[in-house]
């Protein structure tokens, strides 16, 4: 409630500030308000645990994935925002995009509740694709900016679900403050927001063409996109978890063992049997559960085994119990 009352208070003074001075003080809040989230932080035991990329990394670092992805998000709205104004016959209202955002949402459950899709194919599979094809339509002016606004709109709709669902298992997860993770989320949300605008507008005031900045978002998008889901990023933290799954489930041997299989290389087959075989099962079962021989099923396991560094199905199964007990504490 204070929250809403002093963000309500904040908006009623910039609205009645000149031009230069709103444009100052749009810029200036979003630099100036990670200094008083940062110092409103609880304790440092809970900041390590959400500023790590995962479990057993050493890097105790700024979660920027996290943040990078909020100023995407921010700035797909904004540009979004802008191509409207822009081109008024583009097709995109108010009640456009709340149409999108039901399209959004369903496809979100299809593919979290049907496909059991993790938080990095849903975000970096799937809506900054969304969003970097709808730029390339854009490219196209003509019919392809109606088109592409459609294809924005529904990529930053399926984003804005997504994300909501990881800032709900941070605060669940972690134990960290509600308002905390949406302050600080909504924040670099806003900040990309203002740097779509501002990209936009200064390049449409030197009289760039919209192909120009729709290419240039475009390459933005996919460049983001590849750099923040190369699999140093996708093997540890919140992008692995599976939405569908409770964070018990997320934290027990399914998710032990994705950590495993990405950190060890291991292949799609391999992290099959393993997982199996964690839970005790013996050669046969998993070979009629996955529908193989058992000659491949003993290969299969070599070949894991090898990549793990252990020897024996008692080794397997003490090691994925430890990196889930790992997982479960927050370590």
């Amino acid at each position: 409630m204070v929250g809403m009352v002093g963000s309500s208070a904040l908006l009623i003074v910039i609205s009645i500030l000149g031009p230069c001075a709103k444009l100052v003080a749009i810029l200036a809040i979003p630099l100036v308000l990670p200094f008083t989230t940062n110092a409103s932080y609880p304790s440092k035991a809970s900041r390590k645990r959400v500023f790590e990329h995962g479990l057993d990394t050493k890097r105790p670092l700024v979660p920027y994935k996290l943040l990078l992805t909020a100023m995407i998000h921010g700035a797909s709205f904004g540009s979004l925002i802008l191509f409207v104004q822009l081109y008024p016959d583009s097709g995109s209202t108010l009640l456009f995009n709340a149409l999108w955002f039901l399209v959004g949402m369903l496809f979100v459950f299809v593919l979290v509740f049907l496909f059991r899709r993790d938080y990095n194919s849903l975000i970096y599979r799937c809506s900054l694709p969304c969003i970097a094809l709808g730029l390339l339509l854009v490219c196209l002016q003509g019919f392809g900016i109606m088109v592409g606004c459609s294809l924005i709109a529904l990529g930053y709709a399926f984003l804005h679900v997504v994300m909501c669902g990881v800032c709900a298992y941070l605060v669940r997860q972690f134990d960290i403050p509600t308002l905390w993770v949406l302050c600080l989320t909504t924040l670099f949300f806003a900040m990309g927001q203002v740097v779509g605008v501002v990209l936009i507008g200064v390049g449409i005031a030197k009289g760039v063409s919209l192909n120009v900045l729709a290419a240039t978002g475009l390459f933005g998008v996919l460049v983001a996109a590849l750099y923040l889901s190369t699999d140093v990023n996708v093997r540890y933290g919140w992008g692995i978890v599976r939405p569908s799954e409770s964070i018990e489930e997320n934290a027990a041997i399914p998710s032990a063992v994705r950590l495993l299989a990405t950190e060890r290389n291991l292949t799609t087959r391999e992290s099959e049997v393993i997982a199996l075989a964690a839970q005790g099962m013996a050669r046969k079962e998993i070979a009629s559960a996955l529908v193989l021989s058992e000659d491949t099923i003993k290969s299969h396991v070599r070949h894991a085994y090898a990549k793990l560094g252990i020897s024996s199905k008692q080794e397997l199964i003490e090691l994925v119990q430890g990196k889930a007990a790992r997982k479960r504490r927050g370590e």
